[in-house]
């Protein structure tokens, strides 16, 4: 099983199913030792050793309507241009040779998980980041996830490769 959260868009979505699909082998995932396990550091086997029940599981913000306020679309355009439907993505993952058992909405939950949390501590590390563009940066896009609610969010995708 490969398990990643908001970290597909640094590869590039498409290039993260193309390469970590290698590593998911068809109704497969990965084996343990049990050498690995007893040391509590597992690690994957060989692709001949792999064993049933094998899943992507990767989550990426994408867009919830088809026409986002203009600041909210701007924001995006510059921080993640590549940013794309739920409709887009389950595309792209059956183009890629994977199966979509299913994909959901992680809801508001999610994101305020994420950025309450952050907006708090700004305040706090403002003295440290004084003048540091990514203390702006930030405030910026904690203001965009207010402004823009229900026109982007995190989406969970879990997949099969075929």
């Amino acid at each position: 099983m490969i398990w990643s959260e908001g970290s597909a868009y640094i590869l590039g979505v498409e290039k993260a199913l193309a390469d970590w699909r290698a590593a998911v082998s068809p109704g497969g995932g990965p084996v343990f030792s049990r050498r690995a396990l007893r040391a509590r550091k597992p690690r994957a086997a060989p692709p001949a050793l792999r064993g049933p029940g094998g899943v992507l599981v990767f989550s990426d913000m994408v867009w919830r309507t088809g026409k986002p306020d203009d600041a909210v679309r701007a924001f995006w355009a510059a921080e993640y241009p590549a940013m794309a439907t739920p409709a887009t993505r389950v595309a792209q993952a059956r183009r890629a040779g994977y199966r979509v058992i299913g994909h959901f909405d992680m809801g508001r939950e999610a994101m305020d998980t994420c950025y309450r949390p952050l907006a708090a501590r700004l305040d706090a590390l403002e003295p440290r980041l004084e003048g540091a563009r990514v203390l702006e940066d930030l405030r910026r896009e904690i203001a965009v996830l207010e402004a823009g609610r229900g026109q982007f969010g995190y989406e969970m995708f879990v997949l099969e490769r075929v």
